[in-house]
This record gives structure tokens, C-alpha cells and sequence, in this order.
């Protein structure tokens, strides 16, 4: 996996289509497809934009994120040509209480995009303390775990992938290997298994070179 940190200015967000978001603590991820990288980016070598096929928006130390969702209809049907709904604006706010904040640390991204399942445009505004770029690579890991609910039938598998400086992933296998959790130790990603009471299976695999 790669991380970028900071950059944001480099992004470009128009065309791009936002997943669920997970949300937990002061922690926004955003899977994100088709978004527009920049020039100068140190995801982009040319003198072109390129767009990312798959890619995920981390932003940690939350303070504040406020969401507006416009529905939109094709019309007529077939035509790839869009229009918002009247009375289909809804806002969504949320506030959190990142640990060791300070107001003069805190910056205010503005993004926007579209979601699928209902068609909705969003404009959102997030205020944290810093902002990641991390995009999947096929081999940048160090190694995976099993972990599985026993409880559940059948059985819930979720598959650990801990890469570079500690960043770990959590995916469900049985989702097509969606992300359900991400953090910046493997402890952290541990005991958020443990706490959902997954088992891990006890052989580890690491990335074969």
C-alpha cells in the first residue's frame, strides 16, 4: 500500500465517486474512484492529470464534518444527462473530539464527488488535523492474518493486511475484499478484532519476495 500525506491541493474531485465512508473515532475513510490527480502529485510523474481507478481518502483528527447530499435523476432515462430533484437536498453533520487538538492546527478540506445507490451529489466539508492519500498496491505489505467470527453462519472471515511503518487494513472476504477497517498500528487494527470478537487462525503469512 501507498500513503501519501498531504497534497490535497493536487486533487481533483469533479468526476470522482465516493463509496460508504467508515467512520469510526475521529477517523474519516472515503473510498474513492476516479479521482483526478494533478501534476506535481507525487502519485503523477507526467505533465497530465491521470485519474485513480480505486484509492482511499484518509482524514485523522476530525473535529468537524458536514456533508450535503443533492439527489439527481437521469433524464430522460438513457440519456447520461442528470438534473437534481427538487426537495432532495439533505445535510449531514457531525462533530467529534479528536485528542490533543488545537484550533490552529486544524485545516478545512472541501471535496466533492458523487455517491451511487441513490444518486446523490456531495459537497463536503472536513475540518482535521491531517489528510491521507492511500492507494492499494499489489505487493507493498508485510503480511496477513485470518481473523473469523465463529458466531456467524456461515462463517465471517476478515482478512488483516499490515503494511509499511505499521498501517494496517482490515477487508471482509466475503464482501469482495471491502475495507471495514483501517489504522495506523497493528495494535490498533488487533483490538478492534478483539473487541468484535473475531479469533485470528494462528498461522501468519508473510509477503513471499
Amino acid at each position: 500500500m501507498t500513503l501519501i500525506s498531504n497534497h490535497f491541493e493536487a486533487l481533483y474531485f469533479t468526476d470522482c465517486n465516493f463509496d460508504r465512508p467508515l467512520i469510526f473515532e475521529s477517523r474519516i475513510v472515503i473510498p474513492t474512484r476516479q479521482l483526478g490527480v494533478l501534476p506535481g502529485h507525487p502519485l503523477n510523474p507526467t505533465e497530465q492529470m491521470i485519474f485513480l481507478s480505486q484509492c482511499y481518502l484518509i482524514f485523522a483528527g476530525v473535529k468537524k464534518s458536514i456533508l450535503q447530499l443533492t439527489g439527481y435523476i437521469e433524464n430522460p432515462p438513457g440519456s447520461h444527462h442528470f438534473t437534481p430533484q427538487e426537495n432532495k437536498t439533505r445535510i449531514i453533520s457531525q462533530e467529534f473530539t479528536p485528542a490533543r487538538v488545537h484550533q490552529q492546527n486544524l485545516t478545512l478540506f472541501t471535496l466533492e464527488g458523487v455517491f451511487e445507490n441513490p444518486l446523490e451529489w456531495a459537497d463536503w466539508e472536513i475540518e482535521s488535523l491531517s489528510f491521507f492519500l492511500m492507494q492499494d498496491t499489489e505487493y507493498q505489505w508485510d503480511f496477513t492474518e485470518l481473523w473469523i467470527d465463529k458466531t456467524a453462519f456461515p462463517v465471517r472471515v476478515l482478512v488483516l493486511v499490515s503494511g509499511d511503518r505499521g498501517i494496517s487494513c482490515i477487508y471482509e472476504a466475503g464482501k469482495n475484499y471491502q475495507l471495514v477497517f483501517w489504522s495506523f498500528t497493528y495494535q490498533e487494527a488487533q483490538e478492534w478484532l478483539l473487541v468484535n470478537k473475531y479469533e485470528r487462525v494462528e498461522q501468519r503469512f508473510p509477503q513471499i519476495a
